[in-house]
């Protein structure tokens, strides 16, 4: 979990820090809290902003690799570096200017310091990937020095001797058990920031995250001491109370105590025996329906769970909605047991389902259903009145559409919308060539 969700934070980075740097964007350059410079091809300073940023010296491509940064075409991202007079850390970002032949002319260079301040936009972004109190996060440029920790005084320190370093720095992603530096056992998880040089790592304290499982552990424990104790108490009491009036329950109640509750015992005398072996077989067949029961709820509670791990999973492969709803789908039928199926997304303009995916179907019937109105189809009821919908082939109006499918075989089919946050999204179809009943759980 920690090793993926990193990777995604740094590719999150990615995208806010090109939304920084993107001449179409309403956030251009908003992140450089130390000002800007402008230069031509050759380097030289034409402005500044503020001026002060001129003492840094008019031979940048000495300091911050301006010949590398003018050779791209795309904003660069600098490791840490020192300017100006005082000494203070900085980060440096070009954003190159281009002629009308894509040729770059000069650039634009905005410089942020290492430390945090008040509405800083840079450190801000950052923040948000922070998942709890308990974790920490920080940023690292190409040579291991810290940009952003969520403890400020990391800042500007060189922590190449970190092993999460060291190989987020060799451009790999994952998570490792660890030592931070305050010597606590951690998961540390990282994962390279793309189109920089730098490193995203995630630390975790691993006590937090066993926590909740020592708490089930102690919980679990405690059902054991139950379950061993009471069943031993209820058949201890049971068989002395019945080896008084009669020592051939005996045989009965030791295999009821040994978990036989299909153990039965008859009486042929009409006598208070025979109740009693009535009231014996009454509670012989408690348990066992209470023992039935109980493993049917928790057969039919790990197959939901099973299924949202399963369709979870699915989402978060990938954040492209069309794979996401192909993957799906695929999961949805194998865990009905179906084998043709069908995904829409709504087109909110012409109130339409467009198909972006389709399971074991004709090519005909994926040309016929490539757009449905929401008046015409199970997927367009289910998508207009946001419930899932179960349908029997025979039940649909005469017509092309109902032609279409029973020459696919099918006789059932069940639809059911794609809600977020309360709005329909689009819509799922299955179908099945056997007409059975569709549960609610299901």
């Amino acid at each position: 979990r920690d090793r993926d969700l990193t990777r995604l934070s740094a590719q999150f980075l990615s995208a806010e820090l090109a939304a920084y740097t993107d001449p179409r964007s309403k956030q251009l350059l908003a992140v450089f809290d130390s000002g800007m410079v402008m230069f031509d091809a050759g380097g030289k300073i034409l402005a500044a902003e503020p001026a002060e940023l001129e003492g840094w010296g008019a031979d940048w491509a000495r300091r911050f690799s301006f010949r590398q940064m003018t050779r791209s075409l795309e904003p660069v991202f600098s490791d840490v570096v020192v300017g100006g007079e005082s000494g203070e850390q900085a980060i440096v970002v070009f954003v190159p200017i281009l002629d009308r032949e894509g040729e770059p002319i000069g650039g634009v260079a905005g410089v942020f310091r290492l430390a945090p301040s008040e509405g800083s936009a840079f450190y801000d972004t950052i923040e948000k990937l922070r998942r709890g109190q308990s974790s920490r996060l920080y940023l690292v440029d190409g040579n291991g020095r810290v940009i952003y920790h969520s403890d400020p005084e990391y800042i500007g320190l060189d922590l190449t001797g970190q092993l999460a370093v060291q190989q987020v720095l060799a451009g790999r992603y994952g998570a490792i058990r660890a030592i931070d530096l305050d010597g606590r056992d951690i998961v540390a998880s990282f994962a390279p920031v793309p189109n920089t040089s730098w490193g995203l790592i995630t630390e975790e304290a691993w006590a937090e995250l066993i926590g909740p499982s020592q708490r089930y552990l102690r919980f679990l424990l405690l059902l054991l001491a139950l379950g061993v104790m009471m069943p031993s108490l209820i058949v201890a009491f049971g068989v002395r109370r019945i080896t008084r009036p009669i020592t051939d329950l005996i045989g009965a109640a030791q295999e009821i105590a040994s978990g036989n509750f299909d153990q039965r015992i008859t009486a042929p005398n009409r006598d208070e025996v025979e109740e009693l072996a009535e009231q014996f077989n009454a509670m012989a067949a408690q348990p066992q329906e209470s023992y039935e029961f109980l493993e049917q709820k928790v057969e039919s509670r790990t197959r939901e769970l099973a299924t949202l791990n399963t369709l979870a999973a699915v989402v978060s492969r990938s954040l492209n909605l069309d794979e996401i709803l192909s993957d799906a789908l695929d999961e949805a039928l194998k865990i009905m047991g179906m084998t043709k199926g069908q995904a829409f997304l709504l087109d909110r303009e012409t109130e339409k389902l467009i198909l972006v995916a389709h399971r074991g179907l004709s090519e005909e019937l994926v040309c016929y259903t490539a757009e449905l109105s929401l008046g015409t189809s199970t997927a367009g009821l289910a998508a207009r009145e946001g419930r899932p919908v179960v349908r029997a082939v025979a039940d649909y109006p005469s017509g092309g559409l109902r032609g279409l499918i029973e020459r696919e075989g099918l006789r059932l089919v069940v639809s059911t919308p794609l809600l977020s946050k309360g709005k329909t999204l689009g819509a799922i179809d299955l179908g099945t060539e056997v007409v059975r009943t569709i549960q609610p759980e299901e």
